[in-house]
């Protein structure tokens, strides 16, 4: 199964997003 630049993005957008937010809450909290 080969996945088109679109679904790449949107999985890129939902890690880097994931982390983004497990870093803010590592930093406030």
């Amino acid at each position: 199964m080969k996945l088109n630049q679109t679904h790449f993005e949107i999985i890129k957008f939902i890690i880097v997003g994931g982390i983004n937010t497990l870093n803010y809450y590592i930093v406030y909290l």
